[in-house]
């Protein structure tokens, strides 16, 4: 899948928009593996190196449809999106929470091989969709009050200090509330037009993000406790 509007971007050279098409059948990759050769995108979109590939690159990192940053455990990643995401809203590569490599992609801080582990040991409580003890909370940066991450976590303040590990900018609270994975979830799908990427979403439309959130999460518990 790729991005229309990328591809009929006239802003990007014609072989930009070509090198986005073959890059956006990666989503991560590491550059210079052995799963993904720059020298051979050079060569499939017409250039005659990597070198010649750089500017290119340099285009679509200029509109958001591809980042090159330090992922952990990956070290140096181009980052493919499949629409674009604007520079200043790119989230940093977070830790994930068990095993603290690479988490970009997990719904809740936790990278795939964990996410499943987590999976196999989930409380019989979540399953059945009930509360639990854990807390939702919402975290930007300051410098970019507008994407907001929702996440659920059983100590805020530990996950608050992991959050700032993978972040230049400090990490501020703006909402916590108890519900558990079920108001999580909850707001996940809620706010889902507005996801970035994993667990980030764009407020910038919305004139109160926080009262947003609050309101969402009011009339779930309002609802959860009309059924339970």
């Amino acid at each position: 899948m790729v991005d229309a509007v990328t591809l009929l971007n006239q802003d990007l050279s014609p072989t930009a928009r070509l090198a986005y098409a073959v890059l956006a059948a990666d989503q991560l990759v590491d550059v210079g593996s052995a799963t993904f050769d720059l020298e051979h995108i050079a060569r499939t979109v017409g250039l005659a190196d990597s070198d010649a590939l750089l500017p290119v690159l340099a285009e679509l990192t200029a509109v958001g449809v591809v980042d090159e940053r330090e992922h952990h455990g990956l070290g140096l990643a181009l980052s493919v999106n499949l629409e674009a995401i604007p520079p200043a809203n790119q989230q940093p590569c977070v830790p994930c929470d068990d095993c603290g490599q690479c988490s970009c992609g997990g719904l809740r801080g936790v990278c795939q091989p964990c996410s499943e582990a987590r999976a196999s040991r989930v409380p019989e409580a979540e399953r059945a969709n009930e509360m639990d003890s854990r807390w939702v909370y919402a975290v930007s940066t300051e410098a970019d009050p507008t994407s907001i991450k929702i996440g659920v976590a059983a100590n805020i303040q530990k996950r608050l200090k992991q959050l700032q590990l993978g972040s230049a900018s400090p990490i501020v609270l703006r909402w916590q509330s108890p519900g558990g994975f079920p108001l999580e979830s909850h707001l996940h799908e809620k706010f889902t037009r507005l996801r970035i990427a994993g667990e980030w979403f764009n407020f910038q439309r919305t004139a109160d993000p926080v009262k947003a959130i609050n309101k969402a999460t009011q009339t779930f518990l309002q609802q959860y406790e009309s059924i339970h």
